[in-house]
């Protein structure tokens, strides 16, 4: 089945909310129109010509380019033994999370923090790396995935960089291995891609704009997948322990192979 897919990267990233959720979701009358009110008035112009690529990637399935400034960024890195971990969960702003299965009992995590191409946001992106940790916190048996300030790891660092500096214009990637004693996944993301790939477990997964790609899975447990604004494509290989998935898309694409694991 040939499919349209819209790519969203780095500067498209922190436009995608605004721009799809209330241009195409709710009706504005323009594309400036959904920004103002959400984007400060220093990264209004970046953001308003990445608005209308987004838009336009979306009404004719054309990729994006990448558009963010790779060298103002910063890799950081997690590690931590499975241990009594079940399960993990990830909510996220603004980027793309691609999570895999490891060859052995460690969960790893590698973050790039990248800044959107604003000049105001460069301003104060140093100060922003310098503070930035990346860290797998204990939930009972939910090992909850997080980007934080290095003293707030409650708090995620788009949340603080914006009370600590009035602006939280940067994504952040996420590449994760996990092992397989982990079974539940519950991944949230505003803007970007999510893809899984060779897992076996209850799957819970919600996009506001972006793909959903499920990859060589295997269904075990009530597993659900909702996105507002992109396509979901699964390769779903294994039906298990009365597993069932459900797949719901407001606005996009959605396809499944084999058709019959999918609800």
């Amino acid at each position: 089945m040939n499919k349209k897919r819209s790519s969203f990267s780095q500067v498209a990233l922190v436009t995608g909310v605004t721009v799809l959720s209330f241009m195409l979701l709710s009706g504005c009358k323009s594309v400036e129109e959904s920004v103002d009110g959400v984007i400060g008035g220093g990264t209004k112009e970046a953001v308003n010509t990445a608005a209308q690529a987004v838009a336009r990637a979306v009404e004719e399935g054309k990729e994006l380019t990448t558009l963010g400034n790779d060298s103002d960024s910063l890799v950081l890195e997690a590690s931590s033994p499975v241990g009594k971990f079940s399960g993990m969960i990830i909510d996220h702003e603004i980027g793309n999370i691609e999570i895999a299965a490891s060859a052995d009992d460690q969960i790893r995590v590698s973050a790039r923090i990248y800044d959107l191409n604003s000049k105001l946001v460069s301003k104060n992106l140093e100060k922003v790396l310098e503070q930035a940790a990346v860290s797998i916190q204990a939930e009972g048996t939910q090992a909850r995935i997080r980007v934080h300030a290095r003293d707030d790891e409650r708090k995620d660092l788009w949340d603080w960089a914006k009370s600590k500096y009035k602006n939280n214009g940067f994504g952040v990637d996420y590449k994760i291995e996990l092992p397989t004693a982990i079974s539940s996944y519950k991944v949230s993301n505003n803007v970007g891609n999510i893809e899984l790939t060779g897992l076996t477990g209850a799957f819970e997964l919600k996009n506001e704009v972006g793909n959903v790609d499920l990859v060589s899975a295997g269904i075990a447990g009530a597993s659900e997948i909702n996105v507002s604004t992109g396509s979901v494509e699964l390769d779903v290989q294994s039906l298990e322990n009365k597993g069932k998935l459900a797949v719901n898309v407001a606005l996009g694409e959605y396809s499944c192979h084999p058709c019959g694991y999918c609800g």
